[in-house]
């Protein structure tokens, strides 16, 4: 049976406080962060490959080292739904992401 191949993108808004030069007053970083990901149908191993990706308008914060404003739960509780609203078997899934 073929296997079919997704994609799913949400953008939320995010505020952080933050004192990282441990200033009289904290910072607000206020922004929107859009997450995305990729569900390949690996056949040789019988199960999802799963790529997720983010960006956010502030540019403080650093995609390299996973420093994302705390978003990702709300990106993968929406992203496994998506998935099962498609009629995925997450037992077919290496992992969601993120």
């Amino acid at each position: 049976m073929e296997r079919q191949n997704f994609s799913y993108e949400n953008t939320y808004e995010f505020s952080v406080e933050t004192n990282p030069y441990n200033e009289e007053e904290n910072e607000i970083i206020k922004g929107d962060i859009t997450f995305s990901a990729d569900a390949i149908w690996n056949e040789s191993l019988g199960e999802y490959e799963v790529n997720t990706f983010w960006s956010e308008t502030s540019g403080r914060f650093d995609n390299i080292n996973g420093d994302a404003p705390d978003k990702e739960d709300e990106f993968r509780e929406d992203w496994l739904n998506y998935l099962i609203s498609q009629g995925v078997d997450i037992d077919d899934m290496d992992d969601i992401g993120l």
